[in-house]
């Protein structure tokens, strides 16, 4: 008479039978697992410490939240999202960024220079200071 089994058991017969029982593959199953979960722990802190110092960027910088663009659609206001949080990842990462004159450009930004009049103003600022 032949005995019926579960699927359970044919699997554990199977398994037995392929010699996967032996301690040194056991052995390194468990660290295989346990370097797994610490791998697993570290990239969550890692994480986690990512969003500390992103939330840190947006509040010492003053990025605004989407919330304040009223009437945008959804996926407009995920795109938003993304473009503060990629924002504040800078931020988080390299400061706040403070623009630095260079000698190829002039010192400060001067928006009424486009009017008339005031070429003797762009000359003077275009000129070394001594």
């Amino acid at each position: 008479m032949m005995r019926v089994t579960s699927s359970d058991e044919r699997r554990a017969e199977s398994w037995a039978a392929s010699g996967s029982t032996s301690r040194d593959e056991n052995r390194t199953s468990g660290r295989a697992t346990r370097e797994s979960a610490i791998r697993a722990t570290s990239q969550a802190a890692c994480r986690a410490a990512r969003r500390a110092a992103n939330e840190t960027a947006i509040q010492t910088s003053g990025i605004p939240s989407p919330d304040i663009w009223a009437g945008i659609s959804a996926d407009e206001r995920a795109y938003r999202k993304r473009v503060l949080d990629d924002i504040a990842r800078r931020v988080a990462e390299e400061g706040v960024h403070t623009a630095v004159p260079g000698d190829d450009r002039g010192r400060q930004f001067m928006p009424f220079a486009a009017l008339k009049g005031y070429d003797d103003i762009l000359r003077d600022s275009q000129e070394p200071a001594r």
